[in-house]
């Protein structure tokens, strides 16, 4: 019963809302007597079949031909339209750190002195909570920024140190650190102090 319900509905007419079937009305162009007489079944010549494959082929062909150059006409139209609509689009919003300029090398300069405090800072927090891997990695971060700032070379041979001492790690690497202190800062009594305790 559904299915029979739904190819009646398959067959109705669609309903279009913007063009009207009137074909109801048209009773009197139709010839009635025509429509009531069969329709004769003559047998079709080949000939007949020929040139009606060889009409759709050619519709084929001149279809596909439009396709294609109204492709080949409008791809680059399309792509030109967008290009240009969209060249100077920003993603970014108006007063976001993006549209800023760039920094001057003062300006970065501060930027680096800030993080490199920063890192010393946090390495202590760390050695005080005696955490001395956080606070090694912390002080790399600091020696990373400032190469030869004798205070975050000196913290992380610190670290070093008392990781050493307490937990019986990183000596190797605390003794790399106090070297390279010794050659950048001959003669310091705290590093004389930090190699005493490695040793």
């Amino acid at each position: 019963m559904i299915d029979s319900l739904k190819g009646n509905k398959a067959l109705l007419r669609k309903k279009n809302p913007f063009k009207k079937d009137r074909s109801f009305l048209n009773g009197d162009r139709m010839d009635f007597k025509q429509s009531r007489k069969k329709i004769t079944k003559a047998p079709i010549s080949k000939e007949a079949l020929a040139q009606v494959r060889q009409k759709t082929v050619l519709e084929r062909k001149k279809h596909f031909r439009q396709t294609l150059l109204l492709t080949v006409v409008a791809m680059p139209i399309i792509v030109l339209v967008v290009f240009f609509a969209f060249r100077d689009f920003s993603f970014v919003f108006p007063g976001s750190r993006f549209d800023e300029p760039k920094p001057t090398p003062s300006e970065l300069l501060a930027q680096k002195k800030d993080k490199y405090l920063f890192y010393l800072k946090d390495g202590d927090n760390w050695l005080q909570k005696k955490k001395f891997h956080n606070a090694i990695f912390q002080y790399r971060k600091a020696t990373e920024l400032f190469p030869s700032e004798y205070g975050a070379q000196y913290r992380l041979a610190l670290a070093y140190s008392y990781q050493c001492q307490y937990l019986l790690e990183g000596c190797e690497e605390g003794k790399k650190v106090i070297t390279n202190l010794k050659t950048q800062f001959p003669g310091d009594p705290a590093v004389d102090e930090l190699s005493l305790i490695l040793n």
